[in-house]
């Protein structure tokens, strides 16, 4: 995984445009060489093409973002929507992309995969999960990492306890 890992650090410092997302123009190429440098043991066309469109429905995200319609006439410079100004915000993004990773994860070495805490070194689960995140341009991997994990854990926390009580939300 080192020859690869540096490989895909030079194609990703190439294209580098001040911590923003971007896909790349060799996305396949680029993921397939992570995929065989993480040296999954089954289904690594299946986690290729899981990654692969994770990309490339983040890129669709944050190229159209979906902004809540608001009570405001439509006029030809908002359109009817009341959208901030500034960065686009990337945390559902990450989510996205950090969602499939997990994914591919588990389904390539079956077993849920280990984010490690900041003083330690880095698992296999975390090396990989940087490559992809240099690959499309995301920073701070250990932080967002964590931060996704917690996440993770509380929404199945919340569906287990709906689904031991009964209570669903929107329906019976």
């Amino acid at each position: 995984m080192n020859s690869s890992a540096h490989q895909i650090r030079k194609l990703a410092s190439a294209g580098r445009s001040s911590g923003m997302f971007r896909v790349p123009v060799t996305l396949e190429k680029d993921v397939a060489v992570i995929v065989e440098g993480a040296k999954f043991r089954a289904h690594s066309q299946q986690i290729k093409q899981i990654i692969i469109d994770a990309i490339r429905h983040a890129d669709f995200y944050y190229r159209n973002p979906i902004a809540g319609y608001k009570a405001l006439k439509p006029t030809r410079q908002n359109f009817g929507t009341n959208r901030k100004r500034g960065r686009k915000p990337l945390k559902n993004i990450r989510y996205l992309i950090y969602a499939a990773l997990f994914r591919s994860w588990l389904l390539g070495f079956s077993e849920i995969p280990k984010v490690n805490n900041k003083n330690y070194r880095d698992t296999k689960f975390v090396s990989f999960a940087k490559l992809v995140s240099e690959l499309v341009g995301l920073g701070k991997v250990l932080q967002h990492l964590e931060d996704f994990r917690s996440y993770r854990k509380r929404v199945l926390s919340q569906n287990l306890t709906d689904f031991k009580t009964g209570e669903f939300p929107g329906g019976t």
